[in-house]
């Protein structure tokens, strides 16, 4: 359970005058370092309700209720992407350069580092992985590691104005095991607030919904979220992100209910140099 909870948080980024309009767009440029950290804070609840009988079965296995769990998680990543090509595309190389969880265990061996390319005005496509130089692995499943490690806003690409809103539905596919996968939607509302010395903030809210396919049990799963995103006009990137979210999983069967709730405070910043 506590997995399905988590997905979602692996899950997971002006203007010279305020008064004038300004086309945004999210993009990797050729010829840049992009040094990009990450903080994600968790803290999980899960709570057991049920008859007396099941509730002294939970006590003997020495299951405590409510089950609480607190968990830092921090990434530290270089991106750098190499000259333009002639068929506009680029190739990039992305490394690890520090991971650590609360007890400052490694999440990813330092220097591990991921391959691929990428097009103008489009997200980049991982296609090899290194683990710490050694092992080499070419696995779909390595993409969403990017995806979720690297943050992309889609953008619409059309001039905004203090005070517009744009929306967005990002749908997302993760295998829980052979036989499960899990479906996820995020809708997301972006509202520029404010421009201020070349940096647009928008003003963030979203809604999580979650669909485990063919259930056993009848569940319900919903979240929500909201935050602040500081985008860099020059360089087309995210400056600053930060998300503050809850999901609520809640399962019921034979007179037992489950209820698993996971706050998160994500917080990523970026800093964009020329080769």
């Amino acid at each position: 359970m506590k997995k399905i909870v988590a997905i979602l948080y692996f899950l997971l980024a002006i203007l010279f005058k305020p008064v004038a309009q300004q086309v945004y767009k999210f993009e990797y440029k050729p010829n840049r370092v992009y040094v990009q950290s990450t903080i994600q804070k968790i803290h999980s609840e899960i709570r057991y309700e049920g008859t007396k009988e099941q509730m002294k079965k939970l006590s003997e296995k020495e299951i405590i209720n409510p089950e609480i769990s607190e968990d830092i998680q921090k990434i530290d990543i270089q991106t750098i992407t190499n000259k333009l090509k002639k068929d506009s595309s680029f190739l990039i190389s992305i490394e690890f350069l520090k991971t650590a969880d609360k007890n400052e265990n490694e999440l990813v061996p330092a220097g591990s580092r991921m391959f691929g390319y990428c097009v103008l005005k489009k997200s980049p496509m991982v296609d090899s992985v290194f683990i710490n130089g050694v092992i080499k692995i070419e696995k779909k499943s390595m993409k969403q590691i990017f995806e979720t490690t690297v943050l992309h806003i889609p953008f619409p690409e059309k001039k905004l104005i203090v005070g517009d809103v744009f929306y967005s539905t990002i749908p997302l596919n993760f295998p829980l095991d052979e036989n499960k996968t899990a479906y996820i939607t995020i809708g997301t509302a972006y509202k520029l607030k404010e421009i201020k010395n070349e940096i647009a903030i928008f003003e963030i809210d979203q809604l999580y919904k979650m669909n485990l396919g063919k259930a056993k049990y009848p569940y319900k799963i919903n979240g929500k979220g909201s935050g602040v995103l500081f985008y860099n006009l020059k360089e087309n990137f995210y400056h600053k992100y930060e998300l503050n979210s809850e999901l609520i999983y809640k399962i019921e069967y034979d007179n037992f209910t489950v209820e698993a709730t996971t706050t998160t405070n994500y917080t990523q910043k970026a800093s964009v140099t020329s080769k």
